[in-house]
């Protein structure tokens, strides 16, 4: 089985327009931030965004080359990692 390059393509796309938001909402004071409720919740959502997004990374690579899907999100990275495809730092 092969990856899916769109799928792939999708998901970083949506790692690296969160990203982008959460370092514009980085660059409002620490009171701006906690006074604006729109703008925490903006930024809970990118990070959700973000972090399903790669989960589902790691789920799809996981699945397709190593054919195996691990039981626990906190496994996915130590999968990769321990099987060679990205840096410890990562995982």
């Amino acid at each position: 089985m092969s990856l899916n390059p769109d799928l792939i393509r999708a998901r970083c796309v949506e790692i690296d327009t969160s990203l982008r938001r959460l370092e514009e909402i980085g660059r409002l004071s620490r009171e701006t931030f906690l006074s604006n409720q729109d703008t925490r919740d903006v930024a809970c959502y990118r990070l959700l965004i973000a972090i399903e997004a790669a989960l589902a990374l790691c789920f799809h690579v996981s699945a397709k080359r190593l054919h195996q899907v691990p039981e626990e999100y906190a496994g996915c990275f130590a999968t990769l990692e321990q099987a060679g495809l990205i840096p410890t730092d990562l995982s």
